[in-house]
């Protein structure tokens, strides 16, 4: 099967397969360049720490030039292709933007990359804990990071949620990061947050990061982690006081 032509998966160098059309990588996360991450329940040492640089550079520049340095970032798989027109016709439509996406599969890949979105291939991605998992929240937590760190403001969203109006409108100023509540009480949700490029910002997703490959198996929820760090109070709605 071609992959699709055009410049958006355009390859950095030593990175593209054959065809010379898509950005596969080996790796979406790195805590830094002489830590990369595993996947969950052990496996292959993830690689392409040097190409994930390359591929954020270029995302950077793009934001800057076309998007007002501003990414709109989404973890993604083929599963949830019924909404795929959906996100793109709100960051269009609503942003004036593309979808930055972190891809878990070559349907997603190729998808994006038809559309002119700037997407990177996540290969590490086990499926092993479904399709949501501990795994999709440390790459947004960890892309996030990097993006911040590139000087970009970055706005995350779960493939599943649906824009009625510009989410951007809802810069906060004054802030570091916005975050959605969950349960509609004081608790953080990882669905959705504005994060802007301070040295603030950067600091908490690094240190969500670190903490959780250091200390989790991958089997509880880094929404609590995420919380935790901003709150610095146990979420206890579900009576766990996890």
């Amino acid at each position: 099967e071609d992959w699709p032509a055009g410049g958006a998966c355009r390859p950095t160098q030593g990175v593209a397969d054959n065809s010379g059309q898509s950005l596969a990588l080996e790796a979406a996360a790195s805590l830094n360049e002489a830590s990369v991450l595993r996947p969950p329940r052990g496996g292959r040492r993830i690689q392409g720490v040097a190409e994930v640089d390359a591929w954020e550079a270029e995302v950077a520049e793009r934001a800057r030039r076309e998007w007002n340095s501003t990414a709109y970032l989404v973890v993604a798989n083929f599963r949830w292709h019924k909404v795929f027109d959906n996100l793109l016709a709100a960051a269009q439509g609503l942003m004036g933007t593309l979808p930055v996406v972190v891809a878990t599969d070559r349907e997603t890949e190729v998808f994006f990359c038809s559309t002119g979105a700037p997407v990177m291939r996540y290969h590490g991605f086990s499926g092993v804990l479904g399709g949501r998992s501990d795994e999709f929240d440390l790459l947004r937590y960890e892309m996030t990071r990097r993006l911040l760190l590139r000087g970009l403001r970055v706005l995350y969203a779960d493939i599943d949620v649906f824009f009625v109006q510009n989410p951007l409108y809802y810069d906060v100023q004054g802030t570091d990061v916005v975050f959605a509540a969950a349960g509609y009480g004081p608790f953080v949700e990882n669905s959705l947050f504005l994060a802007k490029p301070t040295a603030a910002s950067a600091r908490l997703f690094a240190a969500v990061v670190r903490w959780s490959i250091a200390n989790l198996n991958f089997t509880t929820g880094l929404q609590y982690v995420l919380d935790f760090a901003v709150r610095h109070q146990p979420d206890d709605r579900d009576g766990r006081g996890i």
